[in-house]
This record gives C-alpha cells, structure tokens and sequence, in this order.
C-alpha cells in the first residue's frame, strides 16, 4: 500500500500532470469555462510540487501556458477585463525574447487574438491570427495551424466571404489529416460543418449534402448531444436550400429542440429564426403566428439573454403585423451571430 501511495504521489508531482491540467482545461473551456479556470489555476500550485523545476525552461513554459489558459477561459466565461489584464501580462513576457518556443508564442498568441474578437477588435485579432498561422508552420505544428486558420475563418465568415471561408478550412482539414498524433474529434467536426455552411451559402447544395453525408458519422459517434444538434441545424440548410420544405422544418425544430435541452439558447433562438424562414417560404401563416406567440413566453422562462429576446421579441413584432420577410430574418440573424460558432460544443474562439 505503501508503494502504490508513493506511485500516485510521484503521479501528481510530474510534468505530465501538469500537461493532463492544461488540457483538461482546453477541453473543458467549451462547455465548462469556469471550471476550465480552476483547473488552470491549479497549475503554478501543481509545478510547485515537481522535482527539478527551478530555474528549469519547461517549468517556465507550463507555467506561462497554464497562464494564456487561465485567462482563455476567463474570456469565454464572459470576463473579458480579467482576461485583458492577464493577457496584457502574458503579452509583457513575450516582448521580453525569454520565451524560447515557438509553438509556445504561437499558441498564446492565437488565443490572445480570441479575446480581440470578443472585444471587437478584428483588425488586430486578424494580424495576430497571421503571426500565430506563421509561428505554426515554422514549427511544423499542423494541429495548431489547423485550429488558427479555424479561427481566422471565423474572423472572414462575419466578413461575408464564403468562398474564402471554404478554401481556409479545406486547408484546415488537410492539416488535421495530416497530423501524426490523434486529432480532437471537435476540431475535425468545425472543418466539416462550416465547409457545409459556406457550400449552403455559395448555393452549392448538392456538394454541402455530399459532403454531409460523407461526414454523416463523425457527429454521430461523437457521443456530444451539442454536435448532434448542429448535424440537424445542418441537415435543415441543405433541406431549404434544395426546397424540401417539410425536411427542413423536421429538422430545424429537431435542432431547435436539441439546443433547449442543452440550455443553448442563443443557439436555439437561431434555429428559431430557421424555422421562420421555413414556415415563411412554405407561406404557412398559421403555424408561423403560432410559434411567434410562443417565443417570448419560452426563452424568458428559461432566463435567456437580453439581445436574444431583443430579436425574438422583433421576430414576434413582424409576424403579427404580418411584415416578416427574408429580409428581416437576415437581418435579425446578423444580429444574433455574431461569429463562427463551433461544431462540437464552445469552442476556444467561440
């Protein structure tokens, strides 16, 4: 007993451990922020305890990556100054030449761009998405190039250019195929859904389904209820876009459904708009005055965001005074989406 003690010690006081943190809290940051914090956190704690890490590079550079995480996460859970202030710290150490890895810089400096984003600062999100993609492919790292040329796709999507949000995350798969280590199963699932969503908004139909179909099974063994819902949203694009109304709505209301159960609303509102759209294309005033009066009464019940009943509320405004277009449906949608969304739960730049 005294021997398997000392092994799951000298378990938790190694380099490797402090690895499973760092990860656990990449993984856990797209549906769990706040613990994905806490796991950070834990990392200078942890490296205290590892034998052989004074003055060591590899202790500095954990410690220093545990940071650029602690403060991702801080960022997605909505703490935008927090993160700032431990970005702009991490930004410090970089200027100082002392960090030696280049994936290393590439990889804060990728997630630094996300808080760009969030903050609204595209132009400069976009020149620190170019420098992480050119740290990447110096050091031969195609996992991360593939995960910042996800992220540079997102930035271009808001930009209103599909076609060039297609050629990137080709690109992005290519990468991920050619990686010599497993690849996270969410990061192949964004390259997939999103290359469908740009073929959908290219009006490329029948090559979205192709591609879809193809790509059919890696949402359904992801074992993720989030992914099977954006597998419905999907199947209700190419549905509408190729006029099988009746498919469309199934699906759409499936994905709605999907995203509710998750407590997704924001997601869900967005679906709510698919299927206006839908109803609206089938001219069906009846079930569309029916699903505007239930909107409200729904999302405000379950404690959804201010800007998403904003425009539900509007959605509701324009079908009872009989004014609801494709135009205004756009419009709203612009409005809600503001980003590229992941495909397998929040993603690092979601």
């Amino acid at each position: 007993m005294a021997r398997y003690d000392s092994q799951v010690e000298n378990r938790f006081r190694s380099r490797a451990f402090i690895l499973l943190l760092i990860e656990e809290a990449r993984t856990l940051v797209r549906s769990k922020p706040e613990q994905a914090a806490s796991l950070a956190a834990l990392v200078p704690i942890a490296l205290d305890q590892v034998p052989g890490r004074e003055n060591a590079v590899w202790a500095q550079e954990l410690l220093i990556r545990g940071e650029a995480h602690h403060a991702n996460a801080l960022r997605v859970a909505g703490d935008l100054p927090g993160a700032e202030r431990r970005f702009d710290a991490l930004r410090r150490k970089l200027k100082t030449g002392a960090l030696t890895s280049i994936s290393l810089r590439a990889e804060i400096t990728s997630l630094d761009a996300s808080l760009r984003v969030d903050q609204r600062r595209i132009a400069e999100a976009e020149l620190l998405l170019d420098d992480a993609a050119s740290a990447f492919r110096r050091a031969g790292d195609v996992v991360g190039l593939a995960r910042t040329r996800i992220k540079q796709a997102g930035v271009i999507w808001t930009e209103g250019r599909p076609a060039d949000v297609l050629r990137i995350l080709s690109e992005a798969a290519d990468h991920l195929a050619a990686a010599s280590q497993p690849v996270d199963q969410y990061l192949q699932l964004c390259t997939i859904t999103w290359r469908v969503l740009a073929l959908c908004e290219l009006e490329r139909f029948p090559a979205a389904n192709d591609l879809l179909q193809d790509r059919r099974r890696d949402y359904e063994t992801s074992g993720d209820p989030y992914s099977m819902a954006v597998l419905r949203g999907l199947e209700g694009r190419i549905a509408l876009g190729m006029g099988d109304l009746v498919g469309a709505k199934t699906a759409y209301v499936a994905c709605r459904d999907g995203y509710l159960a998750l407590g997704r609303y924001h997601d869900a509102a967005l679906a709510c708009l698919d299927i206006a759209d839908t109803l609206l294309a089938e001219r069906n005033s009846g079930e569309l005055r029916e699903l505007a009066a239930s909107l409200l009464p729904l999302f405000q019940s379950r404690g959804a965001e201010r800007e998403t009943l904003a425009s539900l509320r509007l959605l509701a405004e324009a079908v009872q005074a009989e004014s609801l277009t494709t135009a205004l449906l756009a419009e709203l949608r612009r409005k809600l989406d503001t980003g590229l969304p992941s495909a397998g739960g929040a993603s690092e730049h979601r």
